[in-house]
């Protein structure tokens, strides 16, 4: 991971899927962000493609392939990781999980060959936690809506309590 986010910008602005592995600690098949298209210190707003190559895919209501709101509540979450990330100093040095869930709404589904645009914005942050909120949308439909409460701990303390 790297400890400047903005040296990963493209002239755009945007955030490249290669470098956002450098920002959040996710990686293939397992990272539900494609491309950062804006980040500032109060929201980001980040896209993933949806592919019917999706391991996934094929066995999640087999026949009527709807996505799972889990993987979209998780690319909402990696989302507001980024932009935690972008706004605490060594963030490199912390592991940023989700801790409770305090709203989602599901409004439609999602099919396979969509991309969705995640728009999520930090309400609160402190040394230890960070509220998230925003909505997800498919061709500018709002598909859900989501209040995130994440969890901001050292790394090694971490590692440490869990093993």
């Amino acid at each position: 991971m790297t400890d400047s986010v903005d040296d990963l910008r493209e002239i755009d602005g945007s955030i490249s899927r290669e470098d956002i592995k450098k920002i959040i600690p996710y990686g293939d098949p397992f990272l539900f962000v494609d491309k950062v298209i804006h980040l500032d210190k109060k929201e980001i707003e980040a896209s993933f493609h949806i592919s019917k190559s999706l391991s996934f895919i094929p066995a999640h209501f087999v026949g009527f392939p709807v996505i799972p709101a889990a993987i979209l509540t998780e690319g909402f979450g990696q989302s507001g990781t980024i932009l935690i990330r972008y706004n605490i100093e060594n963030h490199d040095s912390k592991e940023i999980l989700i801790y409770r869930t305090e709203d989602a709404r599901f409004f439609s589904p999602v099919f396979p060959d969509k991309t969705v645009c995640y728009k999520v914005g930090l309400k609160n942050l402190s040394n230890r936690a960070a509220r998230l909120e925003g909505v997800t949308y498919v061709n500018n439909k709002k598909i859900a809506s989501f209040r995130l409460l994440m969890t901001i701990l050292d790394r090694t303390q971490f590692h440490q309590m869990v093993i």
